[in-house]
């Protein structure tokens, strides 16, 4: 009989479905191997140093990333990182190295605070995306949800929910509010969850911090199209959006609901305008924005529906013309580097990371070691 493979490429992992006399199979390859690269990485440094103590291992560990932290800040960035773990011979793996970084880079700020990573492989701090447990949960969660606008809703109640406005609910807040968005969860789920995001034991969760988890990414497609959207709203080019603004780019017309005549334009507008549960004086930053399609991306199907609805949602100053050319680094197998742009319209719509390097192996590049796609 005959297996079929099929790789997608999302969230920084590669997902590869495998089909077998018709019954199909999935894991995610990236995310393993980055559980492999922690268990191999202790093991390397118990072999190294000759330390069976945890305290010492993991400091042997964090004066190793010392050397990396270019402004001496205790963060790394995901290129210091992987430079980093060079030096514990981890080569040529950055895909793996990259699921490492974004599993223990919480805050989603990009940059790695160093301390934290080695206290969270060793369990001394729980870390969401560094537990199978956990991970699997967020998974149930986020399914749950994507049939009911993404995690969007949830984001709504659960600030709606802080009364105080410090960005922290207990418990019984959070699990009131995932049962309101159809989300019902056991008791040990909800220990799961306190254990992995009550960060400093106090009983208060991070609203920012489990919503980040539950949305994941984008990838860089929508994130490029959001992006250009948010220069097209914010017209008078001051980094954030006003409500203002918001209200005069925004197009209610072609909402389904102002389509079949249940609501009003007005209506449509006003509901999308509390849904930020914001003080009218108050900008929408670019991340914010970002945020905003993080949470109802989940429920879009594809990179093509996705590009429709931001063109259909606001009135730019001009048309939002999608990137044209998609930057790759090549690693040669000689090990020497360049960067090649491709035509977007040279590739398909829900391109990947495979089908980028079969468009340049067709062009050409025939000793292909890795490549590497990078922002536009």
């Amino acid at each position: 009989s005959k297996a079929t493979v099929s790789v997608l490429y999302c969230r920084n992992m590669y997902s590869v479905s495998f089909k077998y006399n018709g019954l199909e199979k999935s894991e995610s390859i990236l995310e393993r191997e980055a559980d492999d690269v922690e268990v191999r990485l202790k093991k390397k440094l118990v072999a190294k140093h000759g330390l069976i103590d945890d305290d010492k291992t993991r400091e042997a560990l964090r004066k190793s990333f010392i050397n990396f932290d270019a402004n001496g800040n205790g963060r790394v960035s995901l290129q210091e990182f992987i430079r980093a773990m060079a030096v514990h011979s981890f080569v040529d793996m950055d895909d793996v190295l990259e699921v490492v970084f974004h599993k223990y880079d919480v805050d989603d700020s990009g940059s790695l605070e160093y301390d934290e990573f080695c206290k969270g492989l060793y369990g001394l701090i729980p870390i969401p995306g560094a537990s199978k447990e956990c991970r699997e949960l967020c998974r149930r969660i986020t399914l749950s949800l994507k049939a009911n606008r993404g995690s969007r809703n949830l984001v709504i109640t659960l600030r709606g929910m802080d009364n105080d406005g410090n960005g922290l609910l207990d418990r019984s807040e959070i699990y009131a509010g995932l049962s309101s968005c159809g989300v019902d969860l056991t008791e040990r789920e909800l220990d799961t969850i306190g254990h992995y995001f009550d960060r400093n034991g106090d009983g208060r969760i991070s609203i920012s911090e489990f919503s980040h988890t539950l949305r994941g990414d984008i990838n860089m497609w929508r994130t490029q199209m959001v992006k250009l959207a948010f220069l097209q709203v914010d017209t008078n080019d001051s980094g954030g959006i006003s409500f203002t603004e918001m209200r005069e780019a925004f197009r209610a017309d072609l909402h389904p609901d102002v389509v079949s005549g249940q609501y009003t334009e007005q209506e449509i507008v006003d509901e999308f305008i509390q849904s930020w549960v914001k003080d009218p004086d108050e900008e929408i930053s670019e991340m914010e924005f970002l945020d905003y399609y993080k949470d109802i991306s989940l429920a879009i199907p594809n990179d093509e529906a996705f590009t429709t609805l931001v063109k259909q949602t606001w009135k730019p100053r001009q048309p939002i013309v999608p990137p044209s050319d998609i930057p790759v680094r090549i690693t040669h197998e000689d090990g020497s580097t360049e960067t090649v742009t491709i035509e977007r319209e040279a590739l398909s719509l829900n391109y990947t990371k495979r089908s980028i390097e079969v468009h340049l192996r067709r062009q050409g590049y025939a000793d292909i070691a890795k490549i590497r796609v990078l922002e536009p």
